[in-house]
């Protein structure tokens, strides 16, 4: 069956610098802006996925149709987009990839900083652990004050910091982004999963990757999709909270 093909009304005009055309790397389309009385404009609007004479390649994508201050009894403005009736024969399958390294940050508390584990040099033990947090319940001022008068002076170091506001501190974390576009539809997944290699070559030695975003989106309706991949690296990830790779 053809494509119907909008017919108008003698009553519309084209309005002054209508129509204009809109391109990019896309989209094509042709925006018509036509005035006459409402009540007739409404009564002659194309459907979406109509023709219009003049305008061969293309159909009407959307219509929107409004009063122009005089209500439903006065002159009215109707602006139709239409867009490339057949969307353009795909050349080429190759993806095109694009990978980006920036600096990040990630943020831990204060009791993980290595100065604080096993080995440090200002190490918590288990009765510090409980002296600190005695002090964080303490409920006056003269009961905490007596409590941190008992701690040992490594206890003393880390609390004097919570007295301050420092409750964590910040560490280097790369993170990379690979970013693809292809006519492909692509699957996207994997989120929170430790990746048994670098991203890509260029990607910094040292780190232990999680994939932590891919998102998806398609550029028109008749464009690419463009797939976002992010992995950020850090010097251990849990292996219970997050699997390996498959």
């Amino acid at each position: 069956m053809p494509t119907p093909t909008w017919r108008g009304s003698d009553s519309i005009h084209e309005a002054p610098g209508s129509p204009h055309r809109r391109r990019n790397a896309t989209e094509d389309k042709i925006i018509r802006t036509l005035r006459g009385p409402y009540g007739d404009l409404i009564a002659a609007e194309p459907d979406p996925g109509e023709t219009m004479t003049g305008y061969t390649g293309y159909v009407v994508e959307s219509v929107e149709t409004f009063p122009d201050g005089a209500g439903v009894d006065g002159p009215g403005t109707t602006r139709i987009v239409l867009t490339i009736e057949t969307p353009p024969v795909l050349t080429s399958t190759v993806a095109e990839v694009i990978e980006e390294i920036e600096a990040g940050g990630l943020e831990k508390k204060l009791e993980s900083h290595p100065i604080y584990q096993p080995g440090g040099s200002k190490e918590l033990e288990p009765s510090d652990l409980d002296a600190i947090a005695e002090w964080r319940a303490a409920p006056t001022a003269a009961a905490r004050a007596a409590i941190y008068g008992a701690m040992t002076d490594n206890a003393k170091h880390f609390t004097a910091k919570l007295q301050r506001g420092v409750e964590s501190y910040i560490v280097a974390a790369p993170v990379t982004r690979i970013t693809t576009r292809s006519y492909n539809k692509p699957t996207v997944g994997g989120i929170g999963v430790r990746l048994a290699a670098k991203p890509f070559d260029a990607a910094p030695n040292g780190y232990v990757w999680l994939k932590t975003a891919d998102r998806a989106q398609r550029q028109g309706p008749a464009g690419k999709w463009e797939r976002v991949q992010e992995c950020t690296g850090a010097d251990v990830w849990d292996t219970d909270l997050y699997p390996a790779a498959p």
